[in-house]
């Protein structure tokens, strides 16, 4: 069968949370989930390719003309909760197109409202999860017309009824995933507004989180056993990207890169003894990481690493379930300084509990702390099933069925604020602006970004970004 598996452009609309200079030079990631599903659709025998409209900024027209010219039997979109209505488009766009074409959504919207999401007509299937091993059984499905109602992790229309098959088992050995489907990617079109080198890419190693934020959605963190690739197949993957796509730096954007210190530590070990000219920067916590680890990485081209802190004041940490002390996070700076490794900080103003006493002890403690980068944002109500979002509701703070309304179309904010009589949204924006001026508006960090500057763009990128952090408004 002939798929075209889609990766939607959207224009999103942040308000204060992202300026809008950094949404515009932030960069462009690849759609790595979809690169997933791909190859266990490759290696079943189908015919695939990939339409990233994110990376090319394509219009609905545009992705339908690609799969016309394709002459792709299904499409498969990815989708989240706020990029629904605008998957809904694409869908229309290309069945106008093709108007025989079958239409298959996947993504956290799906795993967060299955039935939902198919009751606009638009969809014909959702993949509920992990797609690698579902999708390619529903295609098999619908190729040789086998019951759908046979395969795990799907839901579908049948005689204007929805039905839900029951939940797929997550994949327990990612090792024996095939590599992702790198070649079906516009490698040249991905960058990131902190890359020092033009030849780059993404990757997620692992999936599953054992942690219990508040503020993330646990039908969406693909389970709570933390699964990864092995040192051997993580280094294979990035040989593969280093010797035949000439990439020359990585980005791992797993959020537990080093919950596995002794895969780390291995993968490390086979990267110094390649001697591989290559640089990656990783986001992990930082009680997941200690000295003999920090120095394996440094020594393999680690050069950054990315930790959420969250908070300046242990008890808002303690009501996120951050699961992290203070102490901890000094430590983990420490050590990164001690290595000469950057460190990047993110920070969530507008936290449970929060005050303007609070605000201004998490302003003063990413100051103190001094890491080479920090982002504030403004705590979203966005994940739809976070134990955030049903607080939210019980104190009535947001309507409980606020994202079911906003799915079948209400013109909500997609990016709901936890604001508060005592903290209301006027005054989380000026905090959230005071906090980037307090921390940027330093010499040292000025002189400090002048100096990890290696090319043109990148200073362009980073003056427009010191102009509007420092020295406007946060309109969006």
């Amino acid at each position: 069968m002939k798929i075209a598996l889609v990766n939607p452009y959207f224009s999103r609309n942040m308000r204060f949370v992202i300026p809008k200079i950094i949404q515009k030079v932030r960069g462009k990631y690849p759609p790595l989930g979809l690169a997933s599903v791909t190859a266990s659709l490759e290696q079943k025998g189908h015919k695939v390719i990939i339409v990233d409209a994110e990376a090319g900024e394509l219009s609905a027209g545009n992705i339908a003309e690609q799969a016309a010219d394709f002459s792709a039997e299904l499409v498969g979109i990815t989708i989240t909760t706020w990029t629904v209505n605008h998957a809904r488009k694409i869908a229309r766009a290309v069945r106008k197109k093709i108007p025989d074409i079958r239409i298959a959504v996947g993504g956290p919207q799906v795993k967060a409202f299955p039935r939902l999401t198919l009751k606009f007509s638009e969809f014909d299937y959702g993949v509920i999860g992990e797609g690698d091993m579902t999708f390619p059984e529903l295609v098999d499905s619908l190729e040789n017309n086998k019951p759908l109602s046979k395969v795990k992790g799907v839901v579908f229309r049948k005689s204007s009824k929805i039905i839900q098959t029951p939940a797929r088992e997550y994949c327990p050995d990612l090792d024996k995933l095939p590599s992702p489907s790198w070649h079906l990617l516009p490698i040249k079109k991905y960058h990131d507004m902190l890359t020092r080198r033009k030849q780059f890419m993404v990757m997620i190693t692992s999936r599953g989180c054992p942690f219990n934020c508040t503020f993330c959605d646990p039908r969406n963190t693909l389970g709570k056993q933390f699964r990864a690739w092995g040192a051997d197949r993580l280094f294979y993957e990035v040989k593969v990207l280093y010797d035949k796509y000439g990439i020359r730096e990585i980005m791992f954007f797993d959020d537990l890169f080093t919950f596995d210190r002794k895969r780390v530590i291995d993968f490390c070990r086979k990267m110094i003894k390649s001697s591989m000219n290559l640089i990656w920067d990783c986001r992990t916590r930082v009680n997941c990481i200690d000295e003999e680890l920090i120095k394996w990485m440094k020594k393999a081209g680690c050069y950054r690493v990315r930790f959420g802190v969250e908070s300046g004041n242990q008890k808002i940490l303690n009501r996120l379930n951050k699961g992290i002390t203070l102490e901890q996070v000094r430590r983990a700076f420490a050590l990164a300084r001690k290595y000469r490794i950057e460190s990047m900080a993110y920070y969530m103003l507008g936290s449970p509990g929060e005050t303007k006493e609070t605000l201004r002890q998490t302003i003063d403690f990413a100051v103190k702390l001094d890491s080479d980068y920090a982002l504030f944002a403004v705590t979203s109500l966005m994940p739809p099933g976070s134990s955030l979002f049903a607080w939210a509701a019980d104190e009535g703070y947001i309507a409980r069925d606020y994202w079911e309304r906003f799915v079948s179309g209400e013109k909500l904010d997609p990016y709901p604020t936890l604001s508060t009589p005592q903290l209301p949204e006027k005054t989380l924006r000026r905090y959230h602006q005071l906090a980037h001026r307090c921390f940027y508006l330093r010499p040292i960090i000025f002189f400090r970004t002048l100096r990890r500057l290696r090319s043109w763009i990148a200073f362009k990128n980073s003056l427009q970004i010191f102009i509007s952090l420092v020295l406007r408004r946060f309109d969006a």
